[in-house]
């Protein structure tokens, strides 16, 4: 009795793992990535549904795949006129995804804004900007707008200086914020 039931467990586990370790099927769309491994694609989309209580959402494509670990992210461009100091042009390491196995790759990213104007572009490489998007407040109604904006406009026209880790929201800062 002990053996038999020695060797259902034995099966039972190795079901287990064998079915964990098993690839499921291929889907088209990107998943989450750990690291900013690039791999130029220089074809997609980025779009973005109007911000909602400081929050948005963005979505798109890239007309590329990657069957290895290549990764690309969503890059937050800000800076104030005539303030060198003032810029940030990074990637938030909870943007990376990672390419589907078979193009086109869809993406979607959400998350928290306290920036009043500011850029988001989908990033292949450090200085390949695929499409842009600005976000602008308008300062009579404070409602915010999303608009297309051109890979080459002097907000978003510089490469991507780093990968910044989140930080978790515990005050009334936004460390992880776009």
């Amino acid at each position: 009795m002990t053996v038999k039931r020695t060797l259902r467990g034995m099966v039972l586990w190795g079901v287990a793992v064998l079915a964990v370790l098993t690839p499921g099927p291929a889907v088209a769309t990107a998943s989450a990535a750990s690291a900013f491994t690039p791999m130029p694609c220089f074809s997609g989309s980025i779009n973005a549904t109007p911000p909602n209580d400081y929050f948005l959402q963005v979505t798109g494509h890239l007309d590329c795949a990657s069957s290895d670990a290549a990764t690309f992210g969503i890059a937050h461009y800000y800076g104030r006129a005539g303030d060198p100091s003032y810029i940030s042009d990074a990637i938030f390491n909870s943007t990376l995804r990672r390419y589907a196995t078979s193009a086109p790759t869809t993406f979607s990213v959400g998350n928290d804004f306290d920036s009043e104007d500011f850029g988001l572009c989908v990033v292949t490489d450090y200085e390949v900007r695929v499409a842009c998007l600005r976000i602008t407040r308008d300062k009579n109604t404070s409602l915010y707008a999303v608009t297309p904006l051109p890979t080459n406009d002097p907000l978003v026209n510089r490469p991507v200086k780093g990968i910044l880790h989140d930080f978790t929201r515990t005050g009334p800062s936004c460390g992880g914020c776009w």
